[in-house]
């Protein structure tokens, strides 16, 4: 028998015959077995992420309570004690983290199960990124079997840049890698087997371009992840109202469906070959690309050291930038600046639309962007890593 605390298991309980089942209506969820989870000693369950119901609705149609590695700092007050009872450990966002992967080696040689989205955030575009083999070293050192979930639709049902639900369908295949089968295995080859079950891209999914996903205030958060407008250019003008994306410069409205394609009547669209939203990010990445690279900059940005473990100290606003050799934030009245060279800076990663955390090689920063949206600074760093 799997084991779990008390609380973890009552609380399991009243959420897999309560939400799970609810979710599973919502999103009218349809699930294929290839081969039942283990019924002992605990394993680790691996999935693709791109909806923040993931972990419920997968836990649901599981009989064994999950330790989820989860951004439990991320979240404050009931939020963070709920994760907490319901099993979840936290991982430090966007980096390695030894307390987290100690944890989880700890969980399942005591025979717990946990529960792993490698990818380390929900996708932003309903694909599935390159992730880790950290998740895999865990199985070879624990000789755990590996329960791998494959999610389709849950992009399409709830987008990561928007968080309002959409109904159509999500459907979730299980298989099995089993302990003799890591035992024999390469970490190459686990790692291989994992990534091509759980790899899926909703916007290329011929089965779901043929469900037709319905919902309210479909452009809601939009400006999270569009920020060029196809008609004017005018950046940070992008907002969502209703069903419509709308430029704030030139007065440009353009639908969007459920299934998060775009229209427009002319053809400003067709030009640039933008059907869906992930088409229209691919347009606006590619100003990036070019060789005048286009530096970004927000004013009025408050920046948030980590004086220690999980404390965190406002440094005031101020303007910041990033340049082609790293990033640089000046306070309002110029008591002081800081400046990050590119092999300082691991990444930047967003925290629920809320903030951006600034992941450096020996230290940690939270800022709080004013005219530009969270993703816009992950993805120009992004491109500006790779020149």
């Amino acid at each position: 028998m799997n084991r779990a605390k008390l609380t973890h298991r009552l609380l399991w309980y009243f959420i897999k015959h309560s939400y799970a089942i609810y979710l599973r209506i919502l999103f009218k969820v349809k699930v294929k077995w290839y081969n039942k989870p283990p019924n002992k000693d605990g394993f680790l369950l691996v999935a693709n992420h791109s909806n923040r119901h993931d972990p419920f609705i997968i836990g649901g149609y599981l009989y064994t309570p999950v330790n989820y590695m989860a951004n439990v700092d991320g979240v404050d007050g009931f939020q963070k004690a709920f994760s907490t009872k319901i099993g979840c450990f936290n991982i430090k966002k966007g980096r390695a983290d030894k307390s987290a992967f100690i944890e989880a080696i700890n969980l399942l040689k005591n025979g717990y199960t946990v529960g792993i989205f490698p990818e380390g955030d929900r996708s932003w575009l309903g694909e599935t990124a390159d992730f880790s083999s950290v998740t895999i070293s865990l199985a070879k050192k624990t000789k755990k079997p590996i329960l791998m979930a494959r999610s389709e639709g849950n992009y399409l049902s709830c987008p990561r840049w928007s968080e309002k639900a959409r109904r159509g369908n999500i459907f979730i295949e299980f298989d099995v890698i089993s302990k003799d089968e890591i035992i024999k295995m390469s970490k190459d080859e686990i790692y291989k087997k994992v990534y091509d079950f759980i790899s899926t891209d909703d916007f290329e999914n011929e089965k779901l371009s043929k469900i037709k996903y319905k919902g309210k205030n479909l452009a809601l958060g939009i400006n999270n992840l569009l920020w060029r407008c196809p008609n004017c250019n005018t950046e940070d003008q992008i907002i969502g109202e209703s069903d419509n994306i709308i430029c704030k410069s030139c007065n440009t409205k353009f639908k969007i469906d459920g299934n998060l394609r775009v229209y427009h009547s002319e053809n400003i669209l067709t030009d640039k070959k933008i059907k869906n939203i992930k088409d229209w990010y691919n347009w606006q990445i590619s100003f990036m690309n070019k060789t005048n690279f286009e530096l970004l900059e927000d004013n009025e940005v408050e920046f948030i050291k980590e004086k220690e473990e999980n404390k965190w100290e406002s440094m005031g606003k101020g303007v910041l930038q990033l340049l082609e050799n790293g990033i640089k934030w000046n306070e309002n009245n110029n008591n002081y600046s800081l400046f990050f060279g590119l092999d300082e800076i691991m990444n930047i990663v967003d925290n629920f639309n809320e903030y951006s955390i600034l992941n450096l090689n020996t230290g940690r920063y939270r800022f709080y962007t004013n005219k530009t949206c969270s993703y816009k600074w992950t993805s120009q760093l992004n491109e500006l890593k790779k020149k």
